[in-house]
């Protein structure tokens, strides 16, 4: 494809409350951000309405666009919601029952009233084949093709829509799915099938059994998006390439998240993810907590000298998912969470969120559930007037309202004083999550700074700073919309795996053998891409526990062929994180190899922003805000007619096209040369 005469970059990070855009003209050097309320019953709409208002408002030809990249919920959703197709599973003889017998964890163990999660597949779809292979990948049992034609009559005549195939033992060789997966492809052609050697070929059967269930239920879902979505950008005249951001932090393909939608859980958060990670080594910070506060959920990173940690394993709404991702904590509480009053007056926020429509109360949509957005305007933090630069109608009567009618009066205490609570519990939640996050790896808040941005970020920061005792808090240019900022500069990324049990010390053999394997898939994955040789990374990690532990630790290794001396160093570095991690490690131990990783980047070369602080110079404004038990008139200060090191001693409130940072008394915040501020306690 020739590229446009103008070229025109632009990321889309479709969130459950609104639909973020940056667009980076390459020409210029200069970004642009656009925020448009999400659409709901088809995001693909508000993505198009959103790149036809950007190019209107920024002055370029939608046929300028080189490349969209996009962070979409469109996985996580269709699971949360429920919205899922029919979907059968076939499993060795057996092993049917695997999605609902699980790991038999119980999370809340006092509870009277047992934890009720449907499994992923019904029982009357799940079917069991007379086939079985060893653990060492030997054939025990042929396959019954007999039994495989009586199954596949039965999934005709029920009409099932999307196909799992999960066989015991298949991490450890593949060849009997691959056979069932090529008969079943050529009985239904028109019927996806996942095969989970191809998913997840890792071992632990129902993790892997989960992980194949939740992308066959997803790929007819996913499919249709993305093909609805290359359809309306053809409509409105974008011809550009197109990549879609994976939970593992890269993009890939439409084709490949169509075929692998599994992968996309986590698809806008990591692009936040992402951005942390740039900003850090633009600072040289290389220990930061980044927190995403949205309109529906809040989601925590950490970046620990200058990386972000890796997970292999992880949950969504208690679905084991085992796939290479991102290490990030999502919980229920942002913009748009619903306040409500438990039994005994307990006051709780979220998980439930009004939305986007109808949203808070104060959009005027028909909301009536008082949520945090509220509560920040009865409080006067947010301005009705200027809120998304006044193009968007807000009645902070309504919200005072809903507050009102639903907190204050049942607890007898005035709306200021309901909203004043309500968003401290909100950002005592948001608090714990780091807490979590942190603890469970053993670090220290006091070694960490706080990154904070989407559109809730800098009304909460400072309470959620001082809750873990952190002094200083940067809130980086446009703060609302940075997950989308963070996709601009996302690569290809694809992760591949094989399982592999032995002494680590003793595996140099096996380990070279596999490598080979691995680096030559990773080659041709990026060959198809359309990579070059010279932009190419490949990333070599080993999954190790000692001997006797059920879950291990993954370790990046050093470039190269496998030597006695490159496993020596993965060893020594397993025995350091696991001391950080457990508090305690033991060298003498024999430590074993579980799995091999290769990670294959391939770098996109782009051109670097530029950015210029200081707008023309205004004075400061006020308004009444609720501080401490009373109304005080604080300044208002206009972020784009910030200097770079002017400083601006708190209470005050800076505004953003489509935040706003509120830096309480004790405070003091300064912008910098890169156009971010800055906020720290005041000695």
């Amino acid at each position: 494809m020739m590229r446009p005469p103008h070229a025109i970059r632009v990321a889309v990070d479709t969130g459950g409350t609104f639909t973020d855009l940056q667009i980076f003209d390459e020409r210029s050097g200069e970004t642009y951000e656009l925020k448009t309320p999400t659409t709901p019953e088809d995001p693909s709409l508000g993505l198009a309405n959103g790149l036809t208002a950007a190019a209107e408002r920024f002055g370029f030809a939608l046929g300028d666009i080189d490349s969209v990249t996009h962070g979409t919920t469109i996985a996580t959703n269709a699971l949360l919601q429920r919205k899922l197709p029919r979907g059968a599973l076939i499993a060795t003889e057996g092993f049917t029952d695997i999605l609902e017998i699980g790991r038999h964890v119980r999370k809340d163990v006092y509870s009277l009233a047992p934890e009720v999660r449907p499994p992923l597949i019904a029982r009357r779809d799940r079917f069991g084949l007379v086939e079985r292979m060893d653990a060492s990948g030997d054939v025990s049992a042929p396959i019954d093709f007999a039994a495989l034609h009586n199954i596949a009559e039965r999934i005709a005549e029920q009409k099932i829509a999307t196909i799992a195939v999960c066989l015991i033992n298949a991490h450890a060789n593949p060849a009997h799915e691959i056979a069932v997966g090529d008969w079943l492809k050529e009985r239904f052609p028109e019927i996806p099938v996942s095969l989970s050697s191809e998913i997840s070929p890792e071992i632990r059967e129902y993790e892997r059994s989960s992980t194949v269930a939740l992308n066959a239920l997803l790929r007819p879902i996913v499919e249709t998006y993305i093909s609805n979505l290359a359809e309306r950008l053809r409509e409105i005249g974008v011809e550009a390439l197109l990549y879609i951001i994976q939970s593992n932090g890269g993009v890939c393909s439409p084709e490949i998240a169509a075929a692998e939608p599994v992968r996309l859980f986590l698809s806008g958060p990591s692009g936040g993810a992402a951005a942390a990670r740039h900003i850090s080594a633009r600072r040289g910070e290389p220990n930061m907590i980044a927190i995403d506060i949205g309109g529906t959920s809040t989601d925590v990173s950490i970046i620990r000298d200058g990386a972000i940690a890796d997970t292999s394993e992880s949950e969504i709404e208690g679905y084991a998912l085992r796939l290479p991702m991102i290490e990030i904590r999502t919980i229920g509480a942002g913009g748009g969470s619903i306040t409500e009053l438990a039994s005994g007056g307990q006051l709780r926020v979220g998980p439930a969120s009004a939305g986007a429509d109808p949203g808070p109360a104060a959009y005027g949509k028909g909301g009536s559930a008082p949520t945090v957005t509220d509560a920040h305007i009865v409080l006067g933090r947010l301005d009705p007037g200027s809120f998304f630069k006044g193009e968007m109608a807000i009645d902070g009567e309504l919200a005072r309202r809903a507050i009102e009618a639903n907190i204050a009066e049942p607890l007898g205490i005035s709306p200021e004083e309901a909203a004043d609570g309500l968003t401290q519990l909100a950002s005592v939640n948001m608090a714990n999550a780091i807490r979590l996050s942190l603890f469970e790896k053993g670090m220290d808040p006091l070694d960490f700074s706080l990154l904070s941005f989407g559109g809730g970020g800098g009304l909460h920061a400072v309470q959620i700073a001082e809750e873990i005792g952190i002094g200083r808090i940067l809130f980086p240019r446009a703060t609302s919309t940075l997950s989308a900022y963070g996709l601009l500069w996302s690569h290809m990324v694809h992760d591949f795996v094989t399982a592999c049990f032995a002494p680590a010390r003793e595996a140099a053999g096996r380990v070279g053998d596999i490598l080979t394997q691995l680096t030559e898939e990773a080659r041709r994955r990026l060959t198809d891409d359309g990579v070059p040789a010279e932009d190419r990374d490949i990333q070599t990690a080993f999954d190790l526990r000692y001997r006797g532990q059920a879950f291990e630790l993954t370790v990046g290794a050093a470039a190269g062929p496998p030597t006695e001396e490159m496993l020596e160093r993965a060893i020594a570095d397993f025995h350091q994180l696991h001391e950080q991690r457990y508090a305690y490690c033991q060298p003498e131990a024999t430590v074993d190899l579980v799995a091999v990783r290769v990670r294959a980047v391939g770098l996109i070369r782009k051109t670097a922003a530029s950015f210029q602080l200081g707008g023309a110079a205004r004075p400061a404004g006020s308004r009444d805000v609720y501080l401490d038990g009373a109304w005080r008139n604080i300044a208002v200060h206009d972020y784009d007619a910030l200097r770079p090191d002017s400083s601006l001693a708190g209470p005050a409130i800076i505004e953003q096209p489509y935040t706003t940072i509120f830096v309480p008394g004790g405070w003091h915040a300064r912008a910098t040369e890169d156009g971010d501020v800055q906020a720290e306690r005041a000695s």
